[in-house]
């Protein structure tokens, strides 16, 4: 017989999203805190996930910086004070399972954050990529790249790379000019 899954109280339920921001220790997108607590995970369902995430902001526990899908968010000091005092009402297993997923995961994640490249068809044929890195600290840029393809196939190829090389071509840029 298959046993129903965990379904934290209200209460936890917050203080597990506290906890998954204290421990992820970045600031994330929405999207990536809805997956990391929902689809990846299972430890919220995405409806409450999405509530408990404003209700936090509201409440001051979260705070969010940039706009859009560029919205970053992260613990407040009142956030990590309040999980301080109550992070024992999350289960041992449960806190363990997510301090274990936060360092096997957060590298990945930071760097989703931080090399982001998307393409869009501009005419018939032609595609335009915009490839981005962010400041790890603000997440204010500090490189944007837009190249012009001739192809759709050409832009899923760069769009692809653009994680695994960012840093590289961000070395041999600034190497390059700023030498004298």
């Amino acid at each position: 017989m298959k046993t129903a899954p965990y379904k934290p109280s209200p209460m936890v339920a917050k203080l597990i999203m506290l906890y998954v921001l204290e421990k992820m220790d970045i600031p994330l997108t929405e999207y990536s805190i809805l997956e990391i607590v929902t689809s990846s995970n299972d430890w919220l369902n995405y409806m409450d996930a999405k509530v408990i995430l404003l209700d936090l902001v509201d409440v001051g526990f979260v705070k969010f910086m940039g706009e859009g899908r560029e919205r970053k968010y992260s613990l407040t000091h009142d956030g990590r004070s309040c999980l301080s005092y109550y992070f024992q009402r999350i289960p041992a297993t449960l806190r363990e399972e997510i301090l274990e997923y936060s360092k096997k995961s957060r590298a990945t994640l930071k760097r989703n954050q931080e090399y982001l490249s998307d393409f869009y068809k501009v005419t018939d044929g032609e595609y335009m990529i915009n490839l981005k890195i962010k400041d790890s600290a603000s997440y204010e840029p500090m490189l944007e790249i837009n190249l012009k393809t001739n192809s759709r196939q050409q832009a899923i190829i760069v769009y692809k790379k653009w994680k695994a090389v960012a840093p590289q071509i961000y070395e041999m840029l600034i190497s390059n000019l700023f030498e004298e």
